[in-house]
Parts: C-alpha cells; sequence; structure tokens
C-alpha cells in the first residue's frame, strides 16, 4: 500500500477477496486526516477502526487543549510586560535627564545642543580643517542621535544615562582628531613591517599593502592614513595571529 496519509477521491484500489477499503482516522500534522487502508473483513477491524477512531479524536481533544492554555499563558506574559513597561515610564517621567526641557529643569535641549555643536564644528573647522595633521572623523550632528527621541529608542534608564554621558564626551572632543605618527616614528613602522613580513609571508600582500602607504606617507610628509581591510580565509590560516602582530 502507499505510505500516504490520504488518497484522492478519484484514486481506485484494486478489489481482493476477503478485504475491503476502510478510512482509518488519525491525528497528523495537527489535525485530524484519514489514511485509507485495505483491510481484512470482520469484528476486529471494525473494532480497530472504532478504537483508532476514539485515540484519534482524544489526541486532537488534548492538543487543542494544550493550545488553548498556551494562548492564555502567553495573553497573560503580555499583559505582565505591558503593565512593567507602563510603570516603568512612570518612572522615567520623573528622574529621565531626556524628558522635555520645559517640564524639567537642566534637562538636555536637542536643538540647544544641535547649535553647541554647530557652533563648535564651525570653529574646530577654521583651526583644524587645513591643518593635515588633523581629520574629521564624523559630521558635527551625528551624536545628536544619542539623545533625540531617548525615550522612543529605549524605557532603560541605564541605557540612556550611557548615551548622554556618550554625547557629553563627544560634545566636548568635536568631530576632528589629530592624526598621529611623525618621520620617526614611520621608519620604526616600516622597519617592523619588513620583519612581519618575512616572519608571516602568506599575508605579504597586506604587508606590502600597508607599507605603500607608510612610504607614501613619508614621502609627502604627512600623517599614515591606512584604507578598510578585510581578512578573508578559512579557519587557522592565521588572520588574527596577524592582526595582533599588526
Amino acid at each position: 500500500m502507499p505510505n500516504t496519509p490520504h488518497r484522492s477521491d478519484n484514486d481506485v484500489l484494486p478489489e481482493f477477496a476477503g478485504f475491503e477499503e476502510r478510512a482509518l482516522t488519525v491525528f497528523f500534522n495537527d489535525r485530524l486526516s484519514h489514511a485509507y487502508l485495505l483491510l481484512p473483513n470482520g469484528p476486529a477491524t471494525e473494532a480497530l477502526v472504532l478504537e483508532r477512531s476514539g485515540v484519534a479524536v482524544e489526541a486532537a481533544r488534548l492538543f487543542d487543549k494544550r493550545a488553548e492554555a498556551l494562548r492564555r499563558a502567553e495573553d497573560a506574559h503580555r499583559r505582565e510586560v505591558s503593565q512593567s513597561d507602563a510603570a516603568a515610564e512612570s518612572d522615567l517621567a520623573s528622574i529621565s535627564p531626556f524628558r522635555n526641557p520645559s517640564k524639567r529643569a537642566g534637562a538636555l535641549d536637542p536643538p540647544a545642543e544641535r547649535q553647541r555643536l554647530e557652533k563648535r564644528h564651525l570653529e574646530d573647522q577654521s583651526d583644524r580643517g587645513g591643518n593635515r595633521g588633523y581629520a574629521q572623523v564624523y559630521t558635527w550632528s551625528e551624536p545628536l542621535k544619542l539623545i533625540q527621541d531617548a525615550e522612543v529608542k529605549s524605557p532603560d534608564r541605564e541605557w540612556r544615562e550611557r548615551d548622554q554621558k556618550l554625547y557629553q564626551r563627544l560634545a566636548t572632543l568635536g568631530t576632528f582628531r589629530q592624526l598621529g605618527a611623525g618621520d620617526s616614528d614611520l621608519d620604526d613602522v616600516s622597519a617592523a613591517l619588513g620583519l612581519l613580513r618575512t616572519q608571516l609571508p602568506h599575508f605579504m600582500e597586506v604587508t606590502n599593502l600597508i607599507l605603500g602607504r607608510v612610504r607614501l606617507a613619508q614621502a609627502k610628509g604627512s600623517p599614515l592614513q591606512l584604507p578598510p581591510i578585510l581578512l578573508a580565509g578559512p579557519p587557522g590560516v592565521g588572520k588574527t595571529h596577524f592582526s595582533l602582530e599588526l
């Protein structure tokens, strides 16, 4: 017989003396279905069909009962989480430094902070923008993302406090950073790269790329700048070791 849980009504099973086609009820794939089988005629078959039908119905009933219990438990959990979030939001209303400044004295005001950042950037750009020893590392307004819509992003107080501290640090530092490596430093780097190329020859292409940038910086008298580099390869070839040595 085909090993399938059901058949099409158009399928015709061959006739055998003493056998008949019976639909055996089964619980399959979370639902009741019928397996069509050729079974011997007689009371034993009739009893088997009735017994299996009862077992399948009971299995379906238990499945539905458990599914309903699981649904109720999930609903209760969602209600608890909702109530907890509401309580946390209520607490934040009195302690968060990110509330509306009109409601809480000393709170960070994004429009005012925007003016502060822009003013600092214009001053730094005037002093450092034309200096090859400095580079702008991000757009001047980027730190505002840390304090704008803070209540929407997270109800977690520690998360907000961390973002506020990070914002204050970035606002103090400004958008420019000093680039390092003088000529004497680059000489040391060049020598070290030559040694690294000997020690790890299978990373020679990467070492040569960096060494070329070092020599370019030396020739131009400018700070060393490297492009983003991705080391690709199977595990065990030494990517991590090379990176640490570099």
